[in-house]
Formats: structure tokens, sequence, C-alpha cells
């Protein structure tokens, strides 16, 4: 887990704060995978939707999201833009 990427949050945080808007983050692609659709970035998405191309519950993948967002949140511990964590 790296902080890559936090400046994009970062800017879009600012801009939000600047327009007094909250920020909601959301994981909307989950390692492995949480559904079957492409737009959880799915690369074995297809319009079958099979259920064995969901593998968040398999392996480590359920400990990485975790991780992730344990991360996440103690980057913007102390931001109070950020409204809260919609974790899957």
């Amino acid at each position: 887990i790296v902080d890559g990427g936090f400046e994009y949050f970062d800017r879009v945080i600012g801009y939000c704060r600047s327009h007094s808007m909250y920020v909601l983050l959301d994981m909307h692609g989950a390692p492995g995978f949480q559904n079957p659709g492409d737009h959880s970035d799915n690369v074995d998405s297809n319009a079958d939707q099979p259920r064995d191309t969901v593998k968040f519950w398999d392996g480590n993948n359920i400990k990485l999201a975790a991780s992730i967002w344990k991360h996440i949140a103690s980057y913007y511990r102390n931001e109070p833009v950020v409204w809260g964590y919609d974790l899957i």
C-alpha cells in the first residue's frame, strides 16, 4: 500500500472544502472485484455476468481491502470534509 493517488483525492477534497461540500469516499473497484460488472473494474466481465469472475471473497482480497481502507482513513483522520466511507 502506497500513498500514490492521494494527490487526486486531495485536489477534490480541496475543491469541496472551498465550495462547502463534503466527500464520501467509495471503493468502487475492490481487490478481486466485488461484483461481476465492468463498473467494478472487473476485467473478466461479460454479458453473462458469471459469478466465478468475482474473486473478492477469495484469498487475501478482503484483508487487502481492509488494509487499504485503514490506510485511507488514517491519512484523512483529521479531514472534516471527508464525511464518510462507502466500504464497497
